[in-house]
């Protein structure tokens, strides 16, 4: 019967590492898609009676839900303002009855970007004819590729180093059984 090979302490203290290693990539991995792979829609619908519902809903990638909020009774968007000295930063709001409710919690400098949306929800909002409007903020899919190819190929070269301590060649082996 043959007899398995005996992994030196320094190969297993190798092995460990690189399982150390690989286990911080894969964590790298989430934080980056959960952070750069958020995605938000908006959706609008008319109802029967004519008024207007929307649902704003936060994802990664459009798999993992994070937060959904219904806003009933919309009627039009505005932009809402907020300024610091000269520097401003804009969101889109939703006029309701009860108020105002912004789209998203955050402000953004780019106010051309800002415009076009309220314009185009707007027009919804107008054209009594259609039933629906939809938008979505999604993510840069060459960043996310780059990101997934960047870990597999740092994970395989892991696996490379792994197997490599797992199976000294011949020379390293005997050198390490020298007296």
């Amino acid at each position: 019967m043959p007899s398995r090979a005996i992994r030196t302490a320094e190969a297993k203290r190798k092995i460990r590492i690189y399982i150390a290693i690989g286990v911080v990539v894969l964590l790298i991995l989430l934080i980056t898609l959960s952070t750069a792979g958020k995605q938000q829609s908006l959706r609008c619908d008319r109802l029967e009676t004519g008024e207007v519902d929307c649902v704003v809903r936060e994802s990664i990638l459009g798999v993992v839900l994070l937060n959904e909020k219904t806003i009933a009774g919309a009627q039009a968007v505005s932009i809402g303002q907020q300024c610091v000295e000269a520097d401003c930063s804009y969101r889109l709001e939703i006029y309701t009855a009860q108020g105002l409710v912004p789209i998203k919690e955050d402000y953004t400098t780019n106010y051309d970007q800002q415009i076009d949306l309220k314009e185009e929800l707007n027009e919804f909002f107008l054209d009594t004819n259609r039933s629906f409007v939809g938008m979505k903020e999604e993510t840069n899919p060459i960043l996310l590729g780059a990101v997934v190819v960047a870990c597999i190929i740092s994970l395989a070269y892991l696996v490379y180093l792994t197997w490599q301590a797992m199976h000294p060649n011949k020379d390293e082996a005997a050198a390490t059984h020298q007296p």
